[in-house]
């Protein structure tokens, strides 16, 4: 009878085990390194066609520059930020030159 337990035990562990295996490796984020070249242009016209659907303007080959950019950001040390970040909008005076159209003009 114990015997009997050892194997359905054994049996039981493989299977979870093997499962538990099966999850984590379905669930790991893919790497940059992972893609082929060819994955890579579908991925850069993919954005660019979603992109020019949203209004905006990003052509392919920009795309594709901007994904390698990155890449070799993400291969790098990391940079190190001692202030925060700013958007140019909110470091920008506001003159009549980058005010976007329409806003009333203040005195």
């Amino acid at each position: 009878m114990t015997e009997q337990y050892i194997v359905w035990a054994l049996v039981v562990g493989i299977a979870i085990g093997a499962a538990l295996y099966w999850f984590a490796a379905g669930q790991l984020p893919r790497r940059t390194d992972d893609m082929t070249p060819l994955e890579r242009e579908a991925e850069a016209r993919w954005i660019s066609r979603t992109i020019d659907g949203r209004g905006g303007v990003a052509p392919a080959d920009l795309v594709d520059e901007v994904l390698d950019l990155h890449s070799t950001y993400l291969a790098g040390p990391a940079i190190e930020v001692s202030e925060p970040i700013t958007s140019p909008a909110d470091a920008a005076p506001a003159s009549p030159a980058n005010r976007p159209a329409g806003e009333p003009r203040g005195n």
